[in-house]
């Protein structure tokens, strides 16, 4: 009974590590959100724009606290918003075409 767990735990072992180096195909989750951020982080940048444009002008910051800050507070957000989603875009990028170029060779 030991040697067959022996041998069992070393034909899985061969299968994870074959697992582990060949990369994975997205998962179908995994494809809608490369799919849907594109538009997600335009919609950003878009909106980003609009804050900026906002905080061009010069009569912005001769407002009320009150007024000002909400909207620096939604600039650094969106900001952070399109980082945290262009990071993102570029792992799922990359992941699906180390699964492309891995299904190649």
């Amino acid at each position: 009974a030991d040697t067959e767990a022996v041998e069992q735990s070393g034909s899985r072992k061969t299968a994870d590590s074959r697992a582990t180096r060949l990369p994975q195909k997205l998962s179908f989750n995994e494809q809608r959100e490369l799919d849907g951020l594109p538009g997600e982080i335009e919609t950003l940048e878009t909106r980003q724009s609009e804050l900026h444009a906002q905080t061009a002008d010069p009569e912005f910051y001769a407002q009320n606290y009150e007024v000002t800050q909400p909207v620096l507070d939604e600039l650094e957000q969106v900001t952070a918003d399109i980082d945290a989603k262009s990071t993102r875009w570029l792992e799922l990028e990359d992941k699906q075409q180390a699964y492309v170029a891995a299904r190649k060779v």
